[in-house]
């Protein structure tokens, strides 16, 4: 989870928050940070004042376009999302086959092969 945390918003906004208002955890405050960002009060939040606009968004792509093609962002960002969707199906898919396979050699995830 701290993974995924780590690269949705930009770098540098915690240590600027630390250094400017003496806060002492980076982790809880990406946490914290994130929240503020989905719930859309990044923006009049005291902890991101001073800081850009592209830190104040999520960083992956879809969310950065919003700010120089406004008018292609909610386009992108449902193609992404679709292209997320149509991974994990791909991925189920995928698994679904390799255990099917399994079963047809006479082997279960939880059997020892038939002989």
């Amino acid at each position: 989870m701290q993974q995924i945390a780590s690269v949705l918003l930009m770098l540098g906004v915690e240590e600027k928050q630390l250094h400017d208002f003496g806060l002492q955890w980076a982790i809880p405050q990406r946490f914290v940070n994130l929240w503020l960002v989905v719930a859309g009060q990044a923006d009049t939040s005291p902890l991101f004042q001073g800081l850009p606009t592209e830190w104040r968004r999520i960083s992956l792509l879809p969310f950065q376009l919003e700010l120089r093609y406004p008018d292609i962002a909610r386009w992108a960002l449902a193609a992404w999302c679709l292209a997320l969707v149509a991974a994990l199906m791909l991925l189920a898919s995928l698994l679904r086959q390799a255990l099917n396979r399994r079963s047809v050699r006479g082997r279960t995830p939880l059997t020892e092969p038939a002989e």
